[in-house]
């Protein structure tokens, strides 16, 4: 199952913001109606194209993996650069490391203030 379209989190970031991180919840149907998928033993990472054309990739350990659970825990500072639309991905390999699922999406993070 994988997500081809990209739509934007709803949440917007600052540049140089540690919090908050990712939470992902992997399930066989989206929405609320949607049952968790064990995720024990798989790797999550999240790729995001910055603005300075680099690509962070962070891992996002599994925190519950019976009921789909993996976050990315907090951002070190240079993570988040600012730039609206930024593409990126999340990718869930099982314990084979076969890619199984990947989640599109867009992340805004706004210039901090001076």
């Amino acid at each position: 199952m994988s997500c081809e379209a990209y739509q934007t989190h709803p949440y917007v970031w600052t540049e140089g913001d540690e919090r908050p991180g990712l939470t992902f919840r992997h399930k066989d149907a989206p929405g609320a109606a949607g049952n968790p998928i064990d995720i024990t033993g798989w790797t999550v990472q999240l790729r995001l194209e910055r603005p300075d054309d680099t690509v962070l990739v962070k891992a996002a350990p599994v925190t519950d993996g019976p009921n789909g659970l993996a976050a990315t825990g907090a951002w070190v500072t240079t993570d988040l650069q600012a730039g609206l639309g930024q593409q990126a991905k999340v990718e869930l390999r099982d314990t084979s490391n076969e890619l199984r699922t990947t989640i599109f999406f867009l992340m805004d993070v706004q210039r901090r203030p001076t």
